[in-house]
């Protein structure tokens, strides 16, 4: 489907989810979508337009929407469910010791405290010299001289 014919998107400005989504076909996807965010329009918006981009490697078989309509932007135990199961399924893996009596156990997941998982610290110290700001970061541009330090 050519760009001008796509439909008109429903998530926030300077995001191309749709177009990001259709550069891995025709690669197994999986878009997990839910009722109260930006991806609430993905069954009627999104899937059909990635179902024929996929479609033009002859793949629509590939990429998938399980949509959550009752539920909000998290990654709760109904995502990830759906997320395993697709994983599975894909890679054909063995999922005997985490998928039992049709179900998957999550008992022996480790979830690590938040600050364990933020890459800045507690402190949330960027490196010294970071950018920050698009006015920082063309200036940044606009002095490169093609030299790269090492």
């Amino acid at each position: 489907m050519p760009v001008r014919e796509r439909p008109p998107r429903p998530y926030p400005a300077g995001r191309h989810a749709d177009q990001q989504c259709a550069a891995f076909a025709p690669k197994p996807l999986l878009i997990v979508s839910d009722g109260e965010d930006w991806t609430k329009n993905v069954p009627e918006v999104e899937f059909p337009y990635l179902q024929k981009m996929y479609g033009l490697y002859g793949a629509e078989d590939n990429v998938e929407n399980v949509h959550l309509a009752s539920e909000g932007h998290d990654y709760g135990l109904s995502k990830r469910l759906a997320v395993y199961d697709f994983v599975r399924r894909r890679w054909s893996l063995d999922a005997s010791r985490v998928y039992k009596d049709g179900r998957y156990d999550e008992s022996a997941t480790v979830v690590e405290p938040a600050v364990e998982m933020d890459v800045f610290g507690e402190e949330r110290k960027l490196p010294e010299g970071t950018i920050m700001g698009s006015a920082a970061l063309r200036a940044m541009i606009a002095s490169f001289d093609g030299t790269v330090e090492k």
